[in-house]
């Protein structure tokens, strides 16, 4: 019998549990979407991780390494190495008819491999090339190639040397397992390195000395090989990464796109509990008189409990695997997008990956989401088939004893965040931020309704009325409100830092801002280079360290406690001038008389836990740097001229080997002369014109905004939702005055101005919100996080909007059409 009431039940009320099931089939696609997105990043990294840092360990350094006792104790006992240098250089094309301003020129990072690379995986390319090419020849990237446009047999040159064009290189093992590239890769063996005479020992450089372990060692074997290369690393002051613990490394680079990724996907279970709880409100209240026939003619209130719980769970049930199949589909899409940028194959999940995990979790998320509907179903007794409507002392009391519920429903939700994230704090973090904001909206949005309600008789009939249906239904109104202003301001927020991420890198620029760069100059060089670029040069003398003791502290051996940012290697410089941009707030400059000092800048001493009197050491191609922080310095990070963390006085360096940087601004056909001057008089020195930095860094902030729009989506969805929802509600709240209205002759041009202006009114108050948590929170952002000075405005919101209204407009249009048609009789037999 229950049973077979359940389905009588449901199959009468469909429609009204098809928002409900749509809420969950969106949140649910979002949840396997993640699953399947983060299980398939993961078996990658650890499948493809020897492959991914070239060996089973990877030594590093911005100095040649050389071989220790512990190192040739690994080798006799089966280990396998190999070399990898990068730097950058510069390729010209050799022309054929001898004219030297008819070379083209292209920034390079030049990768030198020897030994017996690659260790693992292998080199792909365009032709049948097999293995590294000899020292006559050169493989380019396909970015290289199509800037040079040359193929396969051309004649370049590096350095002092001309190289053939072997081959295109596609693809290479260890993509990850160096530093950030500027450039596209060029492959050359040891010898033609050699052969072009470039010298970059003291510059940016990077070397790895790639480990293979024996494939006969023991799990013990490998663990002891694994503890004496971190030690003999540690004791030279050089960089580590094994394989075991490639993945998370590789990964820590996205943690701020990472916590924001998951604030959306907090944002859309968030507005699927607010979803779920207005639906099932609307199905209550459509139903009450029903269950109170039920209870009337003898029905326990176990078995009326049971029917609409065999309802829920048929709908969560059907949208958990619905929402499996959709978000597997999803994340094969996006991983597909995935391959493109990384070019390495990333496997999709099956369809029905997760279904068992995603189908249990959307069940109990809708029975969590339902407890404060099972509570007031729970209190429909008889007497309500007499009863009217609630008071608004009633509903208060209801919704303070729907308090406990909702805090289970926010608990579960913590744990699905804890589940995802796998860190506690990012789930508190979240949920308390994006539940904190929903709060205060709601309030805000009750607070406002209940403020126009008092002075409704001031307007028309049309407002009155649509301001007396939401002081009715508060708490729906003022909960649909704050969840699609919620979901509108995570989708303006993102629109707002992607233009001012790329707004104030190309726009905060001073107009006189140098916009060529040149890297590893030799002091002898500079006089020419002075002479070649004119009266806009300036240059300054580069050390790169490492930062290894603060006060006595080692900071190293402890980064775990630490910046992460200081595990990298500085570029340190001394001068005795100041640079345009530079104030001292603290302390004294050193100038040219001071003795082992250093002033450093404002933001890094406060990472770096350094102030006025600090003690720090830097360690540089063997030799330690020590100074005291003398003063701390503010600069003007966002003016396209170069600032350095750390200016050392003149004493610091001795005669430890240096190379210069420096800078100029020129004319588009004065770059490229001066490129090609560089590269035939100076082939040691690296230009890099900004808008190739500008390009790559565009390119990399895209793909990340890409992913987190994507993410976005079940909430502008589920935003969507929230307003078919409210609609359907008053809708089903207005039958009364659609009874009079229609009783009276009201037109359907009437009854379609309500809903328009209710629709309208609501979507303009969530927009306006919206568009004000975007403002606060970017601006917020562009002064604590991104350190800009400029704020850009993003068109798209307004589109957004525009786009929002559009279809809350029809939805109402077509509610409208519905109840219009309605005659008298039928409203009456309703109620």
């Amino acid at each position: 019998m229950i049973g077979a009431t359940a389905r009588r039940l449901f199959a009468r009320n469909w429609t009204r549990l098809a928002l409900t099931f749509a809420s969950l089939v969106v949140a649910s696609a979002a949840f396997a979407a993640i699953l399947g997105i983060v299980g398939s990043v993961t078996d990658f990294f650890l499948t493809e991780s020897k492959t991914l840092i070239g060996g089973d360990a990877s030594i590093r350094s911005n100095a040649p390494i050389s071989h220790s006792a512990a190192l040739d104790d690994l080798k006799m006992h089966g280990a396998t190495f190999a070399e990898r240098m990068e730097a950058l250089a510069t390729i010209q094309t050799v022309p054929e008819n001898g004219e030297p301003s008819s070379a083209r020129t292209a920034l390079a990072s030049a990768k030198i491999v020897s030994g017996a690379y690659p260790l693992y995986g292998s080199l792909g390319f365009e032709g049948n090339a097999i293995g590294i090419p000899n020292a006559e020849e050169i493989d380019l990237a396909p970015a290289l190639a199509a800037r040079l446009d040359i193929s396969p047999g051309s004649r370049v040159r590096v350095g002092n040397a001309e190289f053939s064009v072997r081959d295109i290189l596609v693809s290479e093992p260890d993509v990850f397992g160096g530093d950030f590239r500027l450039a596209p890769p060029a492959l050359l063996s040891e010898d033609g390195w050699e052969r072009a005479g470039i010298d970059k020992r003291a510059s940016r450089a990077s070397y790895a000395l790639l480990v293979r372990y024996s494939d006969t060692w023991t799990e013990e074997e490998v663990r002891a090989a694994s503890v004496a290369i971190e030690a003999d690393a540690d004791a030279r002051n050089l960089r580590t990464t094994f394989a075991t613990e490639g993945p998370r490394r590789l990964l820590r680079g996205l943690e701020t796109a990472e916590r924001f990724f998951f604030a959306i996907i907090v944002l859309s279970l968030v507005l699927a509990i607010v979803n779920i709880r207005i639906n099932l409100l609307y199905l209550l209240a459509s139903l009450s008189r029903t269950v109170a026939i039920f209870r009337a003619l003898g029905m326990t209130r176990r078995s009326v409990m049971l029917i609409f719980a065999l309802m829920l769970l048929f709908v969560g049930t059907a949208a958990g695997i619905a929402g499996t199949l959709l978000g597997n589909a999803a994340a094969g899409g996006m991983l597909g997008l995935g391959e493109t940028y990384i070019e390495r194959p990333l496997n999709a999940p099956s369809p029905i990956a997760h279904l068992i995990l995603v189908s249990a979790t959307t069940i109990l998320f809708c029975l969590v989401s339902a407890l404060g509907f099972f509570a007031k179903l729970f209190a429909i007794a008889p007497k309500h088939l007499l009863g009217g409507y609630a008071s608004t002392r009633e509903s208060i009391r209801e919704s303070l004893r729907e308090t406990p519920y909702v805090a289970v429903a926010l608990f579960f939700l913590f744990g699905v965040v804890w589940l995802l994230t796998e860190s506690a704090m990012i789930a508190a973090v979240s949920v308390s931020s994006v539940v904190g904001a929903f709060i205060v909206v709601v309030l805000a949005a009750g607070a406002t309704v209940g403020a126009l309600s008092k002075h409704r008789f001031r307007f028309g009939i049309i407002f009155r009325s649509i301001v007396n249906v939401m002081h009715f239904r508060r708490d729906v109104a003022a909960s649909a409100i704050a969840s699609l202003a919620i979901a509108l301001g995570a989708l303006f927020s993102i629109a707002l830092i992607e233009a001012n991420v790329l707004g104030n890198l190309a726009g905060e620029f001073r107009e006189d801002a140098p916009n060529i760069y040149v890297l590893d100059l030799g002091t002898e060089d500079l006089p020419r280079v002075r002479a070649f670029a004119g009266e806009s040069w300036n240059d300054f003398p580069i050390v790169r360290a490492r930062f290894i003791e603060r006060d006595g502290v080692s900071i190293q051996e402890q980064l775990e406690r630490e910046d992460p940012e200081l595990s990298r290697e500085f570029n340190l410089t001394d001068r005795s001038e100041f640079i345009a941009g530079e104030r001292i707030i603290a302390g004294r400059w050193h100038g040219a008389d001071g003795k082992r000092e250093v002033s450093v800048e404002r933001d890094f001493a406060e990472r770096a836990k350094l102030a006025l009197g600090s003690r720090i050491v830097f360690f540089s191609q063997g030799a330690r740097l020590e100074a005291t922080v003398t003063s701390i310095r503010e600069v003007e990070s966002t003016s396209g001229l170069p600032f350095f963390f750390l200016v050392f006085s003149p004493d610091v360096f001795g005669d430890l080997p240096r190379t210069n940087f420096g800078y100029a601004r020129m004319s588009e056909p004065e770059i490229a002369e001066f490129e090609r001057t560089l590269a035939r008089e100076l082939p040691g020195a690296t230009a890099i014109p900004t808008t190739d930095i500008v390009r790559t860094v565009t390119a990399v902030f895209t793909l990340v905004a890409e992913g987190i729009v994507a993410a976005a989506i079940p909430a502008l969805l589920l935003g969507i939702l929230l307003v078919a929802s409210m609609l359907a509600l008053a809708a089903r709240e207005r039958a009364n005055d659609i009874l009079v209205f229609t009783a009276l002759g009201a037109s359907r041009q009437f009854l379609g101005k309500i809903f328009r202006y209710e629709t309208v009114i609501t979507i303009l108050a969530a927009g306006a919100i919206g568009i004000m948590i975007a403002l606060g929170a970017v601006l917020a952002l562009n002064a604590w996080f991104f350190d800009f000075r400029g704020f850009y405005m993003a068109p798209e919101i307004f589109a957004g909007m525009l786009v929002i209204l559009a279809i809350g407009i029809a939805s109402s249009s077509f509610v409208v059409r519905s109840l219009a048609r309605t005659p008298p009789r039928e409203l009456f037999r309703k109620q």
